[in-house]
């Protein structure tokens, strides 16, 4: 029985990638992780080595990201899952975004939990991603109906709106289905109405399972196309961000050219580079995620850049 996985990328996203340094995600090998450890004994016999996932999104606007680098980013991360993935076995589809000026309700503090007449009115800037919930219930319901094999249907989302689609999954002998739930399980979590409605349900991802499923920092060849050169994880989604900006930026002023500091970040650290200063216990690009150890390396970055000042060479 071959396993079809379905990812709604915003919602795994704002449910469980953001503000962690594990957004350089490998979903399906997330997914295969949950499948093993969590799938019933039957369903599991039953499973054969066949995994084809659709990663559905929408590409980010910059103006309601606030980031100068967010398309970029997402790029190169759409551009890694399919430098490992052949075709025939990932695939992205892109919905869209819509921005619209809007007037609401705001609500009363004296009156918190209610809404009333006397709740002022305010304009506000309604961000809505559009069709992410039609593909998927189209894509999956294509899948069921032209390939009659049993087939194990795994959603990663925790959007009531699948309800519709997995009621008339189950109506089909033939599909077993799955829901993870892209939440915390602890501010967070899973929708009941979809837990109820499938063959076995994830609660729950742990943050120890983003980070057993992480992509190689650098991505330098690819299943389908030959590279022209690698693909990085953004310095925008290491743990500890802010200090990764600092570091970039003083690194590129000494050295004028990202390759070179992205070698340099890379490298194994050299032994009793600074005076009264811990070595670097592995390559800076690994110690980014932690505050403590990014602030390790901005010490060695800062003696190294005032060492090719003074040297003029790098």
């Amino acid at each position: 029985m071959k396993t079809r996985i379905y990812i709604d990328g915003y919602n795994l996203y704002y449910g469980a990638l953001k503000n962690t340094p594990y957004k350089w995600l490998d979903p399906i090998e997330l997914v295969k992780n949950a499948i093993t450890n969590s799938v019933p004994a039957k369903i599991l016999a039953e499973l054969d080595n066949v995994v084809i996932t659709k990663y559905f999104t929408s590409e980010v606007i910059p103006k309601i990201t606030f980031s100068a680098t967010a398309t970029t980013d997402q790029k190169a991360y759409h551009q890694a899952l399919q430098c490992i993935y052949p075709e025939e076995i990932f695939t992205i589809i892109l919905g869209t975004h819509t921005v619209n000026p809007v007037t609401l309700r705001q609500v009363d503090p004296m009156r918190p939990k209610e809404l009333h007449a006397g709740c002022p009115q305010v304009n506000v800037w309604r961000i809505e991603e559009k069709q992410t919930d039609i593909n998927i219930a189209v894509h999956a319901l294509m899948d069921a109906f032209s390939d009659p094999s049993p087939q194990h249907f795994v959603f990663v989302s925790n959007d009531t709106d699948l309800c519709p689609l997995l009621d008339a999954l189950k109506k089909m002998g033939h599909i077993k289905t799955a829901v993870i739930a892209p939440v915390d399980g602890i501010y967070r979590h899973q929708a009941t109405d979809l837990a109820l409605r499938v063959d076995w349900a994830k609660k729950e991802i742990k943050p120890e399972e983003l980070k057993a499923a992480q992509l190689e920092l650098r991505i330098e060849s690819s299943v389908r196309a030959e590279l022209k050169s690698s693909i990085r994880k953004p310095l925008d989604w290491f743990g500890a961000k802010e200090l990764s900006g600092q570091i970039f930026e003083i690194l590129f002023a000494a050295m004028k050219k990202r390759n070179k500091v992205c070698q340099w970040l890379e490298q194994q650290p050299v032994k009793n580079a600074i005076d009264g200063v811990p070595d670097l216990p592995s390559p800076a690009i690994d110690l980014l995620d932690d505050i403590d150890t990014a602030q390790l390396v901005l010490i060695h970055t800062q003696a190294y850049a005032d060492f090719l000042s003074t040297n003029g060479k790098s």
